[in-house]
């Protein structure tokens, strides 16, 4: 008689609190932006006013508003990209997902073997594009800026 040992997959349980602080967080930087801008008049005002006049102060400061927040955007790309990067090291390195030490937002049923290492690879590109996007964007944002304010001839 050959009995087989059975592999029952394994379900790792959320964190409530992560998934908590990452639902308030994402909540936090979509509506608190779109609230200052959009619900204030003060700030509906000022942006008509900055766009409806056509001097050197106006387009001054929409440049410093264009690259205050490509700065920001690169910023936030290449963080997320590193982070990806480390999460994916973790993972190929315990060769299982989610690795050990990861807290997951949703129940996740543990993968091993290949199915983890190509989740890990797959964690890796995306990072690496990320980190090469976010360190690209500066240039490429700089660039189209120039081209809008040179006068069509």
């Amino acid at each position: 008689m050959n009995i087989e040992k059975v592999h029952r997959p394994i379900l790792i349980p959320a964190d409530s609190q992560l998934r908590n602080k990452s639902v308030a967080a994402a909540s936090i930087l979509i509506v608190a932006p779109a609230f200052l801008i959009w619900a204030l008049p003060s700030s509906q005002e000022y942006l008509l006013k900055l766009f409806s006049e056509n001097n050197s102060r106006t387009v001054f400061s929409l440049l410093i508003l264009f690259y205050s927040l490509f700065s920001i955007l690169a910023i936030m790309l290449i963080t997320t990209g590193t982070t990806l990067i480390q999460t994916a090291r973790k993972i190929h390195q315990s060769r299982r997902f989610p690795a050990p030490d990861m807290r997951v937002i949703r129940d996740t049923w543990l993968v091993t073997g290949g199915r983890a290492k190509y989740i890990a690879y797959l964690l890796t590109a995306t990072g690496l594009l990320l980190f090469i996007g976010g360190a690209s964007v500066p240039y490429y944002f700089h660039n189209l800026l120039l081209q809008l304010l040179v006068p069509i001839s």
